[in-house]
């Protein structure tokens, strides 16, 4: 069966274009305005080439092209007042927009391409920030697949805005510089002086980070938030500096709709890119969700593993073989000997107390529940938390990947 990505057809124009230069895109009610950006960007290829597709801006429209002459040019300074315009946000979805179908063969999304030579405003030029663009699909940090929903974006704002330092701790593979990515372009979005720095990469010869350490001044609105994994320690305290509330693997992990939308997106991107077979049914949709529990890392890697696998024959392959595929000793061995999200656990020899410790915990509580261990004074336990087994949740702890389903 083919993939279910053809629900809507929308005919776009580029402002400043002919009526008869206008272009339909089919595309699925359910993906990203993120993610559309980067299809209208491939549809035109390469008018766009040198713009990131992020700074693209979609206006949903209504312009009739009946009785239209073809020559006619739509423009518009003010795209909200001239044509009713209403701006489509990244972070919605299309159904959000277009619910209506079938949708006529009228002009319903215009697009904006950033004024060439435009100057930039005083305060982006003086904080060195630019605009970010990301690839379409990444094994490390953000890129056109990612999803964060506002209810969960908006959780994590609402925590940094109220806290001066905050700090947000998980294991690998589980979405943390994707946060850090989607935080800097929310605030730098806002004008906000948004700066996101990789410690793995810095050389410490940037401007920004010069000019802030230079600072000597009092900013009663800086925020910093450190995003952090865990690593052992020979200090009795897991941080350097106590923290008394924070973040935790539980805000990166995807709710049930934004791990549908990144199914939905990886299904169209390799579409695409050549793989027009390749589907993922809603049973096994359900199943990979389970499975993971949102693990922003297990659920990419599932999904390329099936990819790999099933891409060029879904439409002999049933539902039950994807399933059984998923229940296999074979990606239960490649998640983990090639999973970041389970790098701890390859080549790794429990010795009898670990072992034991480990089936106790998994026999008494669901391994996506927190439950309440003497970390401090159980050297197994502790042990698991410093090398990234066991996250903490407010006070409690977790496994930092849902064991009791993959083992």
């Amino acid at each position: 069966m083919l993939p279910d990505i053809a629900e809507i057809m929308v005919f776009c124009l580029v402002l400043g274009d002919v009526i008869g230069d206008g272009f339909p895109i089919e595309i699925s009610s359910d993906i990203s305005i993120g993610y559309l950006k980067e299809l209208v960007k491939e549809k035109i290829k390469p008018r766009f080439d040198s713009i990131p597709a992020n700074i693209l801006r979609l206006w949903k429209v209504y312009i009739s092209t009946n009785d239209k002459d073809m020559n006619t040019k739509i423009q518009a300074e003010n795209i909200k007042e001239q044509l009713e315009g209403v701006e489509l946000i990244p972070y919605k979805t299309v159904g959000e927009y277009f619910n209506e179908l079938p949708i006529n063969y009228d002009i319903r999304i215009i697009i904006q391409a950033p004024t060439i030579g435009k100057k930039e405003p005083e305060k982006h030029k003086k904080s060195g920030n630019r605009v970010q663009t990301y690839p379409i699909e990444s094994e490390e940090g953000r890129d056109s697949l990612a999803v964060m929903l506002p209810e969960r974006l908006n959780v994590i704002i609402e925590f940094l805005e109220n806290n001066d330092i905050s700090l947000l701790r998980s294991p690998p593979s589980s979405g943390k510089s994707t946060l850090g990515q989607f935080l800097a372009e929310y605030y730098g979005n806002r004008n906000y002086n948004s700066i996101y720095i990789s410690l793995a990469g810095i050389t410490g010869t940037q401007e920004t980070v010069k000019e802030l350490l230079s600072y000597d001044g009092r900013n009663k609105n800086l925020k910093m938030f450190l995003l952090g994994t865990y690593h052992p320690t020979l200090s009795d305290q897991l941080t350097l500096i106590p923290f008394s509330k924070t973040l935790s693997l539980n805000h990166l992990l995807l709710k049930q709709k934004e791990f549908q939308q990144l199914v939905s997106n990886y299904v169209q991107l390799h579409f695409a890119q050549g793989s027009p077979l390749f589907n993922v049914p809603d049973d096994v949709q359900n199943a990979i969700f389970n499975l993971t529990g949102g693990h922003p890392g297990l659920c990419r890697f599932i999904l390329q593993q099936l990819r790999i696998h099933y891409r060029e024959s879904s439409v002999t392959v049933k539902t039950v073989d994807m399933l059984r595929y998923l229940a296999s000793s074979h990606l239960r061995n490649s998640i983990t000997e090639s999973s970041r999200a389970f790098h701890w656990i390859h080549k790794w020899n429990p010795t009898n107390e670990e072992s034991a410790f480990v089936r106790n915990v998994l026999l008494k509580s669901q391994s996506r529940a927190p439950f309440s261990i003497d970390y401090g004074s159980n050297p197994a336990a502790r042990n698991f938390m410093e090398t990234g087994i066991f996250a903490k949740v407010d006070d409690q702890i977790q496994f930092t990947a849902p064991s009791r389903e993959l083992f």
